[in-house]
């Protein structure tokens, strides 16, 4: 065994043992971002603003941790409390009385308490059942995912998936707090538009596309990107492209005027979907919260075979989702041109059933919901 690797399993054993002596505080809510690191973002921004400002806000102290120093002064210009640097995060890991997630981190093993939010209603085999996993990896995670006290659905579909990728039957269907703002202030969008300088278009058409495992990512071709920005422009709609967190391969034109990759300068998804009039995805979880506005969207498979060899999923994506589904940029310009496919009746008919599937409750008031299962698990303990 190397030192490296001694000297992180040595760490591992006296953060359970210290998991076990340092007391809990009452109260301390501690936020741990593991799916976008860096950023303020996703369902834990959402539950973390609304402990700040639902009725029982002076029983709790939400306090999110990163390494980030832009996210940091950010919650810092806004009051909100916020550690970082390894024992900062640490010291209140251990101290805190829940912990919320919206992925993995094998660190939290020991005496917690964690409530999983996760990151998405999507359709790739996660957790237990990501066969990308290896053996040894997935004895470690059982036993992360069992001291799980509380994991989020958002359907009975969600539901049923969740304790399978996890093997927790403490699941609850609660809905994702991150689409809460789909129903708060109806004037954000403007103020949005407005703050990324998107104003001036009369459509926004947002590309979403997940992340690749493995090699390059090349969705359009350089003639594709320039009868996209000629067609843009003569009809004055923006293109933004906002890549996952996790990619690192997908390069997009900057010289471009009507075509923007908003990635670094929209931290937060959620916002870039309120402005938009269309969503282009592929195999992304981002598309059942898009399908709650009751917008187009565009499944661009270009990629399809390769893809489904790598990555496995918990459907036929090709039966769940309602589609359309487009293999080739000029289909895709076609598509973007004539939305009469959106307005048919048939198409309606599948987009409906894939909202239903996918959302129980569609009334902004998820965050609630968690907060009352927080409650419960209190109540449990007390």
């Amino acid at each position: 065994m190397g030192i490296r690797l001694f000297l992180q399993r040595l760490r591992r054993i006296l953060f359970t043992w210290l998991s076990y002596l340092i007391p809990k505080k009452e109260g301390l809510i501690v936020f741990y971002p593991t799916h976008n690191k860096e950023g303020f973002s996703g369902n834990l921004k959402s539950y973390f603003i609304y402990l700040h400002n639902c009725p029982e806000q002076s029983r709790y102290t939400p306090v999110w941790c990163t390494n980030n120093d832009e996210t940091y002064r950010l919650l810092k210009s806004q009051h909100y409390k916020v550690v970082k640097g390894r024992f900062p995060v640490h010291f209140n890991l251990l101290r805190a009385r829940h912990i919320i997630q919206d992925s993995t981190y094998t660190w939290l093993l020991g005496n917690f308490s964690i409530i999983q939010l996760w990151h998405g209603n999507g359709f790739k085999n996660s957790a237990l059942l990501d066969t990308t996993n290896s053996p040894k990896k997935l004895v470690l995670l059982k036993k992360v995912y069992s001291q799980y006290k509380m994991i989020a659905a958002s359907s009975a579909v969600h539901k049923d998936l969740m304790i399978r990728s996890f093997e927790n039957e403490r699941v609850a269907i609660v809905g994702s707090p991150k689409n809460d703002v789909f129903y708060d202030d109806p004037t954000l969008v403007d103020k949005l538009k407005a703050r990324y300088s998107l104003d001036r278009f009369s459509k926004i058409y947002a590309y979403t596309p997940t992340f690749r495992d493995k090699g390059a990512f090349d969705p359009f071709t350089d003639e594709f990107w320039a009868q996209l920005n000629a067609w843009l422009l003569a009809n004055n709609v923006a293109f933004v492209v906002k890549k996952h967190p996790w990619d690192k391969t997908l390069k997009v034109p900057d010289t471009y005027k009507n075509i923007m990759d908003l990635s670094n300068t929209i931290s937060d998804v959620q916002e870039l979907l309120l402005m938009s009039d269309l969503l282009i995805s592929d195999y992304s979880a981002i598309v059942t919260d898009f399908a709650i506005t009751g917008k187009p969207i565009i499944y661009y498979f270009h990629d399809y075979e390769n893809y489904t060899k790598i990555r496995s999923f918990y459907y036929d994506l090709k039966t769940v989702l309602p589609g359309p589904f487009i293999y080739d940029s000029e289909t895709l310009l076609s598509y973007l041109q004539d939305l009469s496919w959106f307005e048919a009746a048939g198409y309606q008919v599948k987009f409906q059933e894939f909202l239903i599937r996918f959302h129980t409750y569609m009334d902004g008031n998820s965050s609630k919901r968690v907060l009352e299962e927080m409650k419960r698990l209190s109540t449990e303990k007390a």
